[in-house]
C-alpha cells in the first residue's frame, strides 16, 4: 500500500475532500469521524474492517486488566484519605469519562487498533489527521508518520466542569436551606441516596402514573408506609432545578447539598491539600515505568488527567465524604440504600457509611456487562470481609442485581464476594410484569408525531458521530419518523440535535425528560448501542437495532444472543431500519429470541422485585 490516512477528527473530512485519494486508504478511527466522512462522500474503512468481534472484545478486556494492574504497579493505591485509597474515587473516571475525553480506555484502544492497522496494511507512508492523543501514539508506533494535529482543549474541560459544579452545589445548598427551612433532623430507619435527574414521570405497579425516582421509586413508596425514611439527591445536570426541588420536597426528599457547610468545605480543602502532597512526593519514575502499554509510553497522556485529579477531583470526593458523615450524624439512619455506587458520589456514600458502621445496600440501576470497568476487579481489589482500608475498594454490604447473568459477572470476573450479591430483579420493571397497558395514541398526540408514519426511537448514549449516521439513514426513509430520547446526563440538552437535524434537512422530535416505557411502547423500531433501554425494548416486544461502528465489541450481547439486529457499518443502517419496519417474519424471529433473552437478563418477571428488595431491607433492620 502506498499511503495510509488515519482519521480521528471529524474536521478532517473537509480537507480530505479536496485531496487525490486514489492511491490511499482512509481509515476512520471513531464514530464521529465516520459520520463526517460519510456525509462528505469519502470512501473509507473503519476499524471493523480490520478486527473481528472477538478480537475487539479481547482488546477491551486487556485494557481493563492493564489499568487494574497499573494501579498496583504504580503504587497509586498508597495515596490515601482516612486510610482509604483515593484511587477508588477516580478509577472509573480515568478509564472512561462520560464526556468525550481521551481516557485510558480510548488511549489503549487507539494504541491496539493502530498497531493492527499498520501491521495489516504495511503502508509506505502514513498520514494522521488527529488530536494530540492519536498524534502521540502514531508518532511512537510509526516515527516517520506525517502528523496533522488539531488543536485540542479537552484538558481544560474538567476544570471548568468541576468549578461549575461547585457553584451549582452552593446555589442548591442555599435554595434548599430556604425551601426546607422547617426540616428537622430525626432518627431515620432508611436513607436513600440518588440523583435528582432520576426524578421523573414514572409508571407505578398498578398502572397509575406520577413523578418519583425512576430507580428507587417503588421501594421508597412502599418503605414509606412502615418506616421513617429520607431520600437525599445530588444534581449533576446543567440546570439549577429549583422547580424540581420543590416537587421533590413533597416526596420526603432533601438535597444532599443541603448538608454542605463552610466547616466541611474548609476541612475538605485542607485534607485535599494533604492528599495532593502525597501525590507530589510519589515516585513518578515508578509511575512512568508502569505506564507503558504495548510498547507505547502513555504517561505523557495520563499525567494531565492525574494532575487534575489531585488538584481538583480529590477535593470533591473528600467533600462528599465529609458532608455525608455530617448528614448521617444529623439524620442517624439505621440503613442506607444507594444507586450508582461505583461513581464518585455513590462511592463517597459507601465510604461514609462504612466509617459510621451503618449497613449499606446498592441497587443495580443499569446494564452490567463483562466490559463494565467499574465492576471488573482483579484479585486483591476487594476484601472478602468488605473492608475499605487500603488497598481495598469500598463496596456495599449487599448489591441487589437483576439476575443470574449479572451475579456471575460480579462474582467471577468482578471478584465480588458471593455473599455480597443478591438477585432480586429490578423493582421498576414490576409494572411490566403486571401487564400495564400504554397508550400509543397519547404519545403521538403529546409530541405532535405523524400518525400515518411509523416511529423509530433512538435512545442516545453520548457517542459522538451517531447522530450523523442515524439522521442520514432516516432522511431517505419517507414512511418513518425519528424520535430522539436523550440520556439523562446530556448536559447540553436537545438543542444540538435539533440544530444538526435542521442542517441535514431532517425533521425530528427530541426529548430528555419523558416516560421511556411510553416511548418504547409507541415505537416500531428502537436503536441504541448498549443502553438498558435495549433490554426494556425486548421486554416490551419491540425490534431492536444495535448501532456500533466503533470497532469495539458490543458491550451487551443483544446481537450475539440473536435478540437484536447488529449494524457495524454506517452504510448498513438504512437497510436495517427498513428491514425491521417491513419484514414481519424476521421481526417475529427476533422477538421470540428477545423474550428468552429478557428472562435470562432480567430475572423473574413476576412483579415481585420490590418485595424481594424490601424483604432484605427488613431483615437487616430487624437485627
Amino acid at each position: 500500500m502506498d499511503s495510509l490516512i488515519l482519521v480521528s477528527e471529524p474536521k478532517a473530512a473537509k480537507k480530505l475532500k479536496g485531496m487525490d485519494l486514489r492511491s490511499s486508504v482512509v481509515v476512520s478511527l471513531n464514530e464521529s469521524s465516520s459520520g463526517s466522512l460519510k456525509n462528505a462522500g469519502i470512501i473509507f474503512s473503519t476499524i471493523n474492517d480490520f478486527l473481528q468481534q472477538k478480537e475487539s472484545k479481547d482488546l477491551t478486556q486487556k485494557s481493563i486488566r492493564w489499568l487494574r494492574e497499573w494501579a498496583n504497579k504504580s503504587r497509586i493505591k498508597e495515596i490515601t484519605y482516612r486510610n482509604i485509597s483515593v484511587w477508588w474515587f477516580f478509577d472509573f473516571w480515568l478509564y472512561q469519562s462520560f464526556f468525550r475525553w481521551d481516557m485510558v480506555k480510548t488511549i489503549c484502544w487507539y494504541t491496539d487498533t493502530i498497531k493492527i492497522i499498520l501491521r495489516k496494511t504495511k503502508p509506505k507512508r502514513v498520514t494522521a489527521f488527529c488530536n494530540p492523543t492519536v498524534a502521540e501514539i502514531v508518532s511512537q508506533l510509526h516515527p516517520g508518520a506525517e502528523i496533522r494535529k488539531s488543536r485540542n482543549f479537552q484538558h481544560m474541560h474538567p476544570y471548568l466542569i468541576d468549578y461549575g459544579l461547585r457553584a451549582k452545589h452552593c446555589l442548591r445548598k442555599w435554595m434548599s436551606r430556604v425551601l426546607n427551612r422547617k426540616h428537622s433532623a430525626e432518627n431515620r430507619d432508611i436513607m436513600f441516596t440518588t440523583y435528582t435527574s432520576w426524578f421523573r414521570q414514572c409508571v407505578r405497579e398498578d398502572g397509575s402514573e406520577g413523578k418519583e425516582d425512576a430507580i428507587l421509586g417503588y421501594v421508597v413508596r412502599r418503605a414509606m408506609k412502615d418506616h421513617k425514611i429520607l431520600v437525599t439527591d445530588i444534581d449533576f445536570i446543567k440546570s439549577i432545578g429549583f422547580s424540581k426541588m420543590k416537587e421533590m420536597k413533597k416526596k420526603e426528599n432533601i438535597p444532599f447539598e443541603h448538608y454542605l457547610s463552610w466547616r466541611t468545605d474548609r476541612y475538605s480543602k485542607k485534607k485535599a491539600e494533604e492528599v495532593r502532597k502525597q501525590w507530589e512526593s510519589a515516585d513518578k519514575k515508578k509511575i512512568e515505568k508502569a505506564s507503558v502499554y504495548e510498547g507505547v509510553n502513555i504517561y505523557g497522556l495520563l499525567r494531565p488527567w492525574l494532575e487534575f485529579v489531585f488538584r481538583n477531583r480529590i477535593y470533591m470526593a473528600i467533600r462528599y465524604i465529609e458532608t455525608a458523615l455530617e448528614m448521617m450524624d444529623k439524620e442517624n439512619p439505621r440503613l442506607i440504600v444507594a444507586v450508582d455506587e461505583t461513581a464518585i458520589f455513590g462511592r463517597s456514600i459507601i465510604a461514609a457509611a462504612r466509617i459510621k458502621g451503618i449497613p449499606i445496600m446498592a441497587v443495580q440501576h443499569g446494564y452490567i456487562t463483562p466490559e463494565a470497568f467499574e465492576y471488573s476487579h482483579i484479585k486483591g481489589d476487594i476484601s472478602g470481609e468488605l473492608s475499605q482500608e487500603k488497598p481495598y475498594c469500598p463496596i456495599a454490604d449487599k448489591t441487589f442485581v437483576y439476575g443470574p447473568y449479572t451475579k456471575e459477572i460480579l462474582t467471577v470476573p468482578g471478584n465480588y464476594p458471593e455473599k455480597s450479591i443478591e438477585m432480586t430483579g429490578q423493582p421498576r420493571y414490576d409494572c411490566l410484569a403486571r401487564g400495564k397497558a400504554f397508550d400509543k395514541k397519547k404519545v403521538f398526540s403529546q409530541y405532535g408525531l405523524d400518525r400515518k408514519k411509523k416511529l423509530v426511537l433512538w435512545t442516545t448514549q453520548m457517542i459522538a458521530g451517531q447522530e450523523d449516521m442515524i439522521f442520514s439513514a432516516m432522511k431517505s426513509i419517507k414512511d418513518a419518523q425519528l424520535m430522539v430520547k436523550l440520556h439523562p446526563r446530556e448536559i447540553e440538552g436537545v438543542k444540538p440535535y435539533y440544530e444538526k437535524a435542521k442542517k441535514m434537512g431532517l425533521r425530528i422530535k427530541a426529548v430528555q425528560q419523558a416516560n421511556t416505557f411510553e416511548l418504547i411502547n409507541a415505537c416500531d423500531v428502537m436503536i441504541t448501542m448498549f443502553s438498558t433501554t435495549g433490554l426494556e425494548a425486548l421486554m416490551m416486544g419491540k425490534p431492536l437495532i444495535v448501532l456500533n461502528v466503533s470497532g469495539r465489541p458490543d458491550h451487551v450481547p443483544f446481537v450475539q444472543e440473536g435478540a437484536a439486529l447488529g449494524v457495524y457499518s454506517p452504510d448498513k443502517l438504512k437497510d436495517a431500519i427498513k428491514k425491521l419496519l417491513s419484514d414481519k417474519r424476521f421481526v417475529q424471529e427476533l422477538l421470540k429470541k428477545g423474550r428468552d433473552y429478557s428472562y435470562k437478563h432480567a430475572y423473574k418477571m413476576d412483579g415481585k422485585a420490590t418485595d424481594r428488595v424490601l424483604d432484605s431491607i427488613k431483615e437487616v433492620l430487624s437485627h
